[in-house]
């Protein structure tokens, strides 16, 4: 226990100094937290920006739940009736927070609403919101860390019909956390007929039928009957506003504050400085704080994670996506053949090729103007919407003389062409094949778009099923030999 509590202690005081010393130094890290630095590659790829100190309320279920149904209040949330603390078994419902970082929660938050129905005995009514830890199965433990009380009735301020508000409060002292957690809710009143709503998802189990105002439920809401805790998926029955099938979620929230680092590794011979071969694959890969690209934390991985529940807010990729690259070459008025390469949701790295083709001078030639991107927009309930970090640094990269047709152009392959050349209606021909030779196709992300293995001496390519834009053909021989063609694909 005395270690526990001074591990929480520890944390604390490390956020707190943290903060002293960003507000100290950079005190709009705490308003608009942007700042952009023009630093040397190696910098960029050893070094990790400067930490930006966030602070934020993480309504990540509500703001999941308005999100699916697409409304802007709560008046199409559904609710679990809480009676007074002698008049149920389901004493604690919740939901778990996925997390993997050192944080410190401040206090928490509950959406809930007062009950009006005639069986109601007082015009307020109270409750308490506690932070657990939970364990290895994410079911949460008890004693709690805290707790906070809230009331509801009284004339509060409504948002949405049935009437609900946003409630809670700060602990005396801001608690650590450095993985996994629950927040709970409960009624803790004694006499039957006070009862508070709480507001809840629609959510049901991944293999439920249902429209996508309700699906799915991540596994991560919580009750408590008759003192043992279980998951909200397939529990109960439905006199219990539960039941097979459903998955529901609380929309609970902790106010947490963290610190946020971003930076990524770029290649070695970027980070040296070295010039590169043409079309020589370059991998970049993410290794900023996890924040940056939590569901939880992020709203612009929120989007990218529930796009398929709505189409506003965006759920693709925009200019404020939470990681980027932006290269030397990018080409506006062609996006589909150069444009900026965006983490997709789930990903930490990608791929880049470069030629010389849009350079002049004597070769190396050099981007001078590349750069890693990152962008935070908060998870607040409805306030989420304005970004809250940037980071944006520079790096370099020096491509050798491509030639024609790339690098590795060897004579058993030296007759290889493909004609024609942009593509025409997504189409074109592979000539001057010599026995069993494998075919690959990749877009300028590194992935594989098309595979294919011959022994004619033509073969046909069709890329009528992927966007315009530059592909790469890579041909290899029965002796692993292997020549690079860049491709352009277009309509016509």
């Amino acid at each position: 226990m005395k270690k526990t509590i001074f591990f929480y202690f520890a944390i604390f005081i490390f956020n707190y100094v943290l903060y002293s010393q960003n507000t100290k130094h950079n005190n709009n890290q705490l308003t608009g937290l942007s700042h952009s630095s023009n630093i040397t590659t190696k910098s960029v790829s050893k070094l990790a920006l400067a930490p930006a100190y966030v602070t934020d309320t993480l309504h990540y279920f509500y703001n999941k739940q308005l999100y699916k149904i697409s409304n802007i209040s709560v008046s199409g949330f559904p609710y679990y009736k809480s009676p007074a603390a002698t008049g149920t078994a389901i004493t604690h419902v919740g939901s778990i927070f996925l997390n993997s970082e050192n944080i410190v929660i401040n206090g928490l938050e509950i959406i809930a609403a007062f009950n009006s129905g005639s069986a109601t005995i007082h015009n307020l009514v109270r409750g308490r919101i506690y932070l657990c830890n939970v364990n290895a199965q994410n079911i949460p433990v008890l004693p709690a860390i805290d707790s906070v009380q809230f009331t509801v009735g009284g004339g509060q301020t409504w948002i949405g019909n049935p009437k609900g508000h946003i409630v809670g409060g700060n602990f005396s002292t801001p608690r650590g956390v450095n993985s996994n957690f629950a927040v709970l809710a409960r009624n803790i009143e004694t006499t039957e007929g006070d009862t508070i709503r709480f507001l809840r998802s629609a959510a049901i189990t991944q293999t439920a039928s249902g429209s996508a105002s309700n699906k799915f439920g991540e596994g991560l809401g919580v009750v408590r009957k008759g003192g043992i805790f279980s998951k909200t998926t397939n529990f109960g029955t439905a006199s219990m506003g539960f039941g097979n099938g459903t998955d529901y979620e609380f929309c609970v929230a902790p106010r947490v504050t963290y610190t946020m680092q971003s930076n990524h590794v770029a290649p070695l011979a970027v980070q040296n400085n070295d010039s590169i071969e043409c079309w020589q694959p370059l991998t970049f890969s993410n290794n900023s704080s996890s924040f940056l690209t939590s569901r939880f934390f992020n709203l612009n991985q929120f989007y990218l994670k529930w796009a398929p529940f709505a189409s506003s807010p965006p759920g693709y990729f925009s200019a404020d996506s939470a990681v980027s690259w932006s290269f030397d070459d990018e080409d506006m008025l062609n996006p589909y053949l150069r444009g900026p390469i965006y983490l997709k949701y789930g990903q930490n790295s990608i791929t880049k090729y470069y030629d010389t083709s849009a350079l002049t001078g004597t070769p190396p030639s050099c981007f001078n103007n590349c750069k890693f991107k990152t962008h935070l927009r908060k998870m607040a309930a409805e306030s989420g919407s304005s970004m809250n970090y940037i980071s944006d640094s520079t790096f370099v990269i020096c491509v050798r003389s491509c030639g024609e047709v790339g690098i590795n152009e060897l004579n058993q392959l030296s007759k290889v062409k493909i004609y024609p050349n942009p593509l025409i209606n997504n189409s074109s021909t592979v000539y001057g094949l010599d026995g069993k030779n494998t075919i690959l196709i990749y877009n300028m992300i590194g992935q594989l778009v098309l595979s294919q293995i011959t022994d004619k001496e033509s073969v046909k390519i069709d890329l009528s099923k992927h966007p315009e834009g530059t592909y790469l053909l890579r041909i290899f021989n029965a002796d692993n030999k292997f020549k690079i063609l860049k491709i352009i694909n277009q309509k016509n």
